[in-house]
């Protein structure tokens, strides 16, 4: 598996870069749409070497400790991307969160598909219409902290059959403890 996960995270961007429209990346600055961001630019910079990847973050206005836009920012620059920012407080999300239920046909715990819709339509307002994001890696990853709890519940049966060396029942208990 790491082996393989890079070259298939290349060929995933490279499929998905295939459009006849502009796109963007949305962009949190997190390993994972990092990862994408940087994918598409180095593919798109084979092609033509100017190419510059436009990217959009949310920017939580309120609260700078749950802000990743700074972390976006320094992502962006990196890349020689366009950042694009879009405000969002807790009123705005508050207001799209019936929306965002509706269209997710699933109740939410997180405001996290209020921000998707707040990004959604400042990237529809934009003129784009393709979005590459990197949802869903960060639970293959581990990209935060609460993952590495789940993944001490229990062994991974996809690891074992690939025969990778997996903690014991008591070890994972214990690094559960510690966590």
């Amino acid at each position: 598996m790491i082996q393989t996960v890079r070259p298939l995270l290349v060929e995933a961007v490279r499929l998905r870069l295939r459009a006849d429209v502009p796109l963007v990346v949305y962009l949190s600055g997190g390993i994972d749409s990092s990862s994408v961001a940087g994918i598409a630019t180095h593919l798109l910079r084979e092609q033509d070497p100017d190419a510059k990847l436009t990217t959009f973050t949310l920017a939580y206005i309120e609260d700078p400790t749950t802000d990743e836009s700074p972390l976006a920012a320094c992502t962006a620059a990196h890349l020689s991307a366009d950042l694009r920012k879009v405000d969002a407080t807790e009123a705005l999300l508050v207001r799209a969160l019936e929306e965002a239920v509706w269209h997710s046909e699933q109740p939410h715990a997180t405001f996290h598909g209020a921000g998707k819709l707040l990004l959604s339509r400042a990237v529809r307002d934009a003129g784009f219409k393709v979005v590459l994001s990197g949802e869903g890696s960060d639970e293959i990853f581990a990209g935060y902290p609460w993952f590495p709890l789940d993944y001490l519940q229990s062994a991974d049966p996809a690891a074992m059959a690939l025969g990778i060396p997996l903690p014991s029942a008591d070890e994972r208990t214990e690094y559960a403890r510690r966590w």
